[in-house]
């Protein structure tokens, strides 16, 4: 169960991590938006991708890079990081998926292997209790960036079978 525990908290660590560089990416592009150039004075012409006009309309009115999670979740520097992140997960025994869901950002790790156990819901329990201010950090930045009224980072855990082990939400404040 240790092993477990070590586990959960590395991919914490690379999950915020990841978060990091999406949001340090999304940052420069927003830099971009306004000024055209970023801060290290090279021309920058990819915008970000938009589901439509009036949402990318919305979305710039508001101040706001992103009209929606779904919009935030297809930009290419997003991408990248969360495939970095999905990688180096890769050989664990488990995996990741990032999802949206209406003003949801959903973490969903899955247990390869493991079936689950009350043991391993209390083990992941302590875990995140022990990252809830990472976690909101993290829900307050993606309120930052996505044109939402809040925004909910969902942390999830599943076992092999699909079956929830255990799921925290936090929403911006």
């Amino acid at each position: 169960m240790k092993k477990i525990t070590s586990k959960l908290l590395l991919l914490m660590m690379v999950l915020v991590m990841a978060f990091g560089l999406a949001a340090c990416g999304s940052d420069d592009k927003k830099e971009t938006t306004t000024s055209g150039t970023t801060t290290g004075g090279t021309s920058q012409t990819q915008a970000p991708t938009s589901t439509s006009a009036a949402d990318n309309k919305d979305s710039k009115s508001s101040g706001k890079m992103y009209s929606s999670i779904s919009e935030y979740l297809n930009d290419e520097t997003v991408k990248k990081a969360l495939s970095t992140m999905e990688k180096s997960v890769s050989g664990s025994g488990m995996n990741i998926k990032v999802t949206s869901e209406d003003d949801k950002l959903i973490y969903t790790f899955t247990y390869e292997k493991l079936e689950k156990t009350d043991e391993m819901a209390k083990q992941l329990e302590e875990g995140i209790k022990a990252q809830d201010a990472t976690f909101q950090n993290t829900a307050n930045q993606v309120k930052q960036y996505v044109d939402v009224d809040s925004a909910t980072v969902v942390i999830k855990y599943v076992d092999s079978k699909g079956e929830e082990i255990y799921s925290k939400e936090y929403v911006s404040e």
